[in-house]
């Protein structure tokens, strides 16, 4: 998941909750700016992660970290079609 990802996550849930920018941004203690900055994706690489936690709190959410799976390596790979040869 990169931040536009997680912009577009947060102005769904807004809209799903019928809550407009300036009532998230009262809730999140943060800028309406800020808000519609992130929504839209500009600077939303600026934003802290203080503040995304405080914007998902007021939306319910939160972030879980998960392992991605490793992919495969050439000799592993090679390993697994041997048989298809």
């Amino acid at each position: 998941m990169n931040i536009l990802n997680l912009a577009h996550i947060i102005a769904t849930r807004r809209r799903a909750l019928q809550l407009t920018q300036a009532e998230l941004a009262a809730r999140a203690d943060i800028s309406r700016r800020t808000l519609i900055d992130l929504e839209n994706g500009s600077g939303s690489s600026d934003i802290g992660f203080r503040k995304i936690e405080r914007i998902l709190n007021a939306l319910g959410l939160s972030i879980a970290i998960i392992e991605e799976p490793k992919r495969p390596t050439e000799s592993e790979l090679s390993a697994i079609f041997a048989d298809d040869e």
